[in-house]
C-alpha cells in the first residue's frame, strides 16, 4: 500500500466510531429472568439489523448475582456508557424496551445525560428511539429518534 492511499482498516474503524452504540434498554430488575430476556431480545435484534445491540438496564440489574446470569454481570446505563467512553465512544442510540410511557425514559435518562455533560462529557450524544408500542400499523411509519 502506498503512503497516499487510505488504510482500509483505519477507514473501517473510523466508520464504526461514527456509528452510535446501540443499547436495548429496560427499566431493570432484581430478577435474573428479566436480564436474561433482555439479552435474548438484544441478540435477536442484533441479528436482524446486522449491528451489535447491547442489553443494558437503566437501573437495578447489577444487584443480580452474576452466577444467575451465566457468569456475566448485568450492565446498567451510566456505568456502561462510562466504560464505552474509555473506548472512545460518545454516541449512543437507546432502544427502549417499554410498552408505554415511562418516567425512566422521559425524565431519568435526560437528567443523567445532562449531569454527565455537566461533569465534563460535553460531546456525549444520546438519542432515544421510539418505544415499541409507537410502531403500529395504523401509524404506517416509525417516529424518529429524539435527542436527550
Amino acid at each position: 500500500m502506498d503512503e497516499d492511499s487510505p488504510d482500509p482498516h483505519s477507514e473501517r474503524l473510523k466508520e464504526a466510531m461514527d456509528e452510535p452504540c446501540c443499547i436495548l434498554t429496560d427499566n431493570g430488575s432484581y430478577q435474573s429472568e428479566s436480564t436474561m430476556s433482555l439479552r435474548n431480545v438484544a441478540e435477536r435484534l442484533a441479528e436482524r439489523i446486522g449491528q451489535t445491540v447491547h442489553p443494558v438496564s437503566l437501573l437495578h440489574s447489577t444487584k443480580i448475582n452474576p452466577e444467575e446470569l451465566g457468569g456475566v454481570s448485568a450492565d446498567i446505563f451510566e456505568s456502561f456508557i462510562q466504560k464505552k467512553r474509555t473506548e472512545g465512544l460518545n454516541r449512543f442510540l437507546m432502544i427502549p424496551l417499554f410498552f408505554g410511557p415511562s418516567a425512566a425514559i422521559k425524565e431519568y435518562l435526560p437528567q443523567r445525560v445532562a449531569a454527565l455533560r455537566e461533569e465534563g462529557w460535553g460531546e456525549l450524544e444520546v438519542k432515544v428511539a421510539p418505544r415499541i408500542d409507537s410502531h403500529t400499523p395504523a401509524v404506517g411509519k416509525a417516529k424518529p429518534a429524539t435527542e436527550c
